[in-house]
């Protein structure tokens, strides 16, 4: 296990807690059509690569998918930009089971 990963409840304490993070969704427009955490920030993996410099480096990123593959390796790029980013383990989908169940699952 990498360890960039956390998990969906240490990271709503931190929301919680009001830390100095980013939400970073890093899917297609189409599954953000069905799905979003809401106040998270929206580039798509495959233009990461363009949009990283849109991001905050003074604030800790939180980078999620539908399951945690693409925001993996979406995690790693940032950390190789010089970033602090964490991998939410299990992505969106972990969110909705386990965190906001109003968030459809798909």
């Amino acid at each position: 296990m990498d360890d960039f990963n956390i998990n969906v409840k240490d990271i709503k304490k931190r929301i919680d807690n009001e830390e100095n993070i980013v939400l970073l969704d890093v899917r297609t427009d189409r599954e953000r059509e069905f799905a979003i955490i809401k106040n998270s920030k929206f580039i798509e993996l495959n233009e990461l690569q363009e949009k990283f410099i849109e991001l905050d480096k003074t604030k800790n990123i939180i980078v999620y998918c539908h399951s945690g593959i693409r925001s993996t390796f979406a995690t790693r790029f940032l950390i190789s930009k010089g970033f602090i980013a964490f991998n939410m383990l299990g992505g969106i989908d972990e969110w909705s089971r386990s965190i906001d169940k109003t968030i459809p699952r798909y």
